[in-house]
């Protein structure tokens, strides 16, 4: 028995041992490719599906890509103003090809027949961009009907399962592609409450996580890459903003350009980033902050508070908790 549990522990060190000098030869590879080799990969004529891409950061991400040649698969529940960014595109970029296809990517169903609509049209799919979602991060736990949490989540988080069930398998038989989840800062730390919001954004952080992991244990990481994207605030929804605008202080947040957000994220996805911080500069706040203890973490929300407008916004976050 003793002699078992020598080796075990022999065993056991032999593992950790060559797995901790594996990780430092990674460490060491990637930063070599960050400072010498970042050469950005081709995508001339791959076709980009992004879902919310008639507005915001989805649309600014379609135009990005079409830049770089990619064919463009937009997908909206709006079919009217998604085919108006597609025309867009086309007049702008004379060698790309853009089609709208309406689809609500909570609904399994309606994204299997999506499927069928883009390989009819298109082919397979070579970059899915997951950025489709409700944007109501002002929202504390009992505010709100039961219908608003489950439909928050099932568009924010359970469409990405099926978005990549659709759409990965076309992946792997041509061995390429590329899977991209729109996630947010608000994964790590949020300066208003908005347990909905900030939970569907974790989810996504872990999907994408546990998808590359799983990518690369069954043998399809080397030719299909995965990358999480974690945007600080951006100015495409005005009610979010005049929200942030009138209970914090301009230097707690600031919203960025969707244009420059998008431009920031096509350049990380041309390179095989796995992570996307952006701007940097609004990640390391909310990166350090997940070390802090709880109450050090609520010091730092209520400093951001304007001081006037402090005792309205508590008045009317803490209303919901007491009613009957």
């Amino acid at each position: 028995m003793h002699k078992c549990k020598e080796m075990s522990l022999l065993t056991f060190f032999k593992y950790f041992l060559i797995i901790h000098i594996f990780t430092i030869f990674k460490i060491i590879e990637s930063l070599f490719k960050l400072i010498f080799s970042n050469k950005a990969k081709k995508v001339r004529g791959h076709l980009v599906l992004i879902t919310g891409g008639s507005r915001g950061i989805g649309r600014s991400l379609a135009f990005r890509f079409a830049q770089e040649g990619c064919n463009i698969a937009i997908v909206s529940r709006d079919i009217k103003i998604g085919q108006q960014v597609a025309n867009e595109i086309m007049k702008k970029f004379k060698n790309v090809q853009a089609k709208a296809f309406s689809c609500d990517v909570s609904k399994v169903d309606q994204v299997k027949k999506l499927k069928i609509d883009i390989e009819k049209n298109f082919g397979s799919v070579d970059i899915l961009v997951n950025n489709a979602g409700i944007v109501e991060a002002n929202f504390s736990l009992l505010e709100g009907e039961d219908e608003f949490y489950q439909n928050l989540m099932d568009v924010n988080a359970t469409s990405y399962f099926w978005t990549t069930r659709a759409f990965l398998p076309g992946m792997i038989r041509q061995k390429r592609g590329h899977i991209v989840g729109i996630s947010s800062l608000a994964a790590f730390y949020s300066l208003v409450p908005s347990v909905a919001y900030n939970t569907s954004k974790v989810t996504n952080q872990g999907f994408m996580n546990n998808l590359k992991l799983e990518l690369h244990l069954l043998g399809f990481g080397d030719f299909i890459k995965t990358t999480c994207v974690f945007p600080g605030l951006v100015d495409t929804n005005d009610k979010f903003i005049n929200f942030f605008k009138k209970f914090y202080h301009k230097l707690s947040i600031t919203a960025h350009d969707p244009e420059y957000i998008a431009d920031v994220v096509v350049k990380g996805i041309l390179c095989d980033k796995e992570d996307i911080y952006v701007p940097l500069s609004d990640a390391i706040y909310p990166l350090l902050l997940r070390f802090y203890p709880t109450l050090s973490q609520v010091k730092v929300h209520r400093y951001g508070l304007k001081e006037e407008n402090s005792e309205e916004f508590y008045k009317m976050k803490s209303a919901q908790y007491f009613k009957e």
